[in-house]
């Protein structure tokens, strides 16, 4: 008698996810702004807003495996996304330290970089600013 089924009651609902903390502040460098836009833009070959992991691979051509080393300098916020807040953040950051910094320029001088302000130059529109 009795011996049928316990009803099992259901395990409490887990609580929202918080976003992931942020790995450094971000910073604002208003006057690099125009400068980082642009390279921001030509790194952003989908046209989403955002850089994604397919934008910074096809960046970094000749050097594919520093994909992850490049988000985790500059992906703050720990979303898969470079926002353009995060990335004129590193561009501008004057206290990275040499590996950062290394990295950062890795970034900046890659072929898709350096070959799209060479064609807005070459197009009577601009200079390489300091990269």
């Amino acid at each position: 008698m009795g011996g049928g089924a316990s009803k099992k009651s259901k395990p409490p609902a887990a609580a929202p996810a918080e976003p992931p903390k942020p790995t450094r502040p971000v910073k604002s460098f208003p006057d690099l702004e125009e400068e980082a836009r642009k390279a921001f833009n030509l790194i952003d070959q989908s046209k989403t807003g955002t850089l994604g992991t397919a934008d910074v691979r096809a960046a970094l051509t000749s050097r594919p495996y520093k994909t992850d080393a490049v988000f985790e300098l500059f992906d703050l916020d720990n979303d898969g996304q470079i926002s353009f807040e995060e990335f004129v953040s590193i561009y501008g950051d004057p206290d990275l330290n040499d590996d950062e910094k290394g990295l950062r320029q890795v970034l900046l001088k890659s072929p898709v970089v350096v070959d799209g302000y060479e064609q807005v130059a070459h197009e009577g529109g601009g200079s390489k600013g300091n990269l």
